[in-house]
């Protein structure tokens, strides 16, 4: 059960919400009852209706920032995530309240939604799936031909950035509505706001059996299996209607991981984007960082929408204002030479 945490640790760098009923996931095919894993029948997405934008439309968004990513969509994750909630459902959370957002956080897929994701490796391609697991396991659809034909392969998903690695996990939700989508954000806040740490350990249903032969060997694995997390929400400036950005450390196993997480909303669609962290982030860095990362995101979330969410660059402006009193001021000091005495050179 050990990839079980691993995969509920990694799903939730997608950031994490209260309140949404993960069970809702299982409605996205329709009113059939939905089959059992493994059995003959493969459990598919709805064609998309409302606001949704198709696997393909996402697909192509992903591509373009991270052509050489491994990619993956809901047809994917489905039909493992009625074994993924049972396994959840099954850790234990400290404090009890964050059960909810620890399972919503990692379940691949929220109710009245398509997804798309990408995953790129901090060596190079997004092959080894050995940390994310929530992306599903099927990367074949897709995965393999994302250098096909988008020359336009993000630079900024195959080399380290400050503090970054190239490790990248990025999610494209596509949302029936605009107020799905708007809940579906709130929610994230709000878990994060209402959940900044919490230990997750495995559950001892089976482990008890393993008791009676050793208790120390089974204290052993018990305590091998807790993760501790701990997330920071930082502000993040966006042209997208709605965003926000979490600090986000895990650790367990003997080993700690960072990373930096930029969730965006425009309209019905939602993008997020974690970027692995290489050690611990000084102020100046994670400014850096969340500023990396928010512009990635951006790029993805304008390809889904249709909408050009780069930052302008007259918020240099009023660094200017401030630097004009010791050099003269910007390059928009023409307008205002009269008025300051210390602009006569120009």
């Amino acid at each position: 059960m050990r990839g079980v945490l691993a995969l509920a640790a990694a799903a939730s760098l997608a950031l994490a919400g209260c309140g949404q009923d993960p069970a809702a996931v299982e409605q996205d095919s329709g009113d059939e009852e939905v089959p059992d894993p493994g059995g003959p029948e493969q459990l598919t997405a709805p064609d998309p209706s409302g606001e949704q934008r198709s696997h393909q439309a996402m697909r192509e968004a992903l591509r373009a920032v991270y052509g050489s990513a491994t990619l993956t969509d809901t047809d994917d994750v489905l039909p493992g995530a009625r074994d993924l909630e049972t396994e959840l459902q099954r850790l234990a959370v400290d404090p009890q309240e964050c059960k909810q957002h620890v399972i919503t956080s990692a379940m691949p897929v929220p109710a009245d939604a398509l997804i798309a994701a990408a995953q790129v490796s901090a060596g190079e391609s997004g092959s080894d799936g050995s940390d994310s697991g929530g992306s599903g396991g099927s990367g074949d659809s897709d995965g393999s031909d994302g250098s096909d034909g988008s020359g336009r392969s993000g630079g900024s998903s195959g080399s380290s950035s400050g503090p970054l690695t190239a490790g990248r996990e990025a999610t494209v939700m596509s949302f029936l509505d605009v107020e799905a989508a708007a809940a579906r954000i709130d929610g994230e806040q709000e878990g994060v706001e209402n959940c900044p740490d919490y230990t997750t350990s495995r559950g001892s249903d089976s482990d008890s059996d393993s008791d009676d032969e050793g208790d120390d060997e089974g204290d052993d694995e018990g305590d091998d299996v807790s993760t501790e997390t701990t997330v920071e929400e930082e502000s993040v400036r966006t042209a997208a209607e709605q965003g926000f950005a979490v600090i986000r450390e895990v650790s367990g196993g003997g080993s700690t991981s960072r990373s930096v997480n930029v969730l965006l909303r425009e309209g019905a669609q939602l993008v997020t984007v974690s970027a692995s962290a290489d050690g611990e982030l000084s102020s100046d860095s994670t400014e850096k960082a969340v500023e990396t990362v928010q512009e990635e995101a951006a790029r993805v979330l304008g390809e889904v929408a249709g909408e050009d969410l780069s930052l302008e660059e007259e918020s240099d402006d009023d660094s200017g204002d401030d630097s004009g009193d010791d050099s003269g001021g910007g390059s928009d000091g023409s307008d205002s030479d009269g008025d300051d005495g210390s602009g006569d050179q120009g």
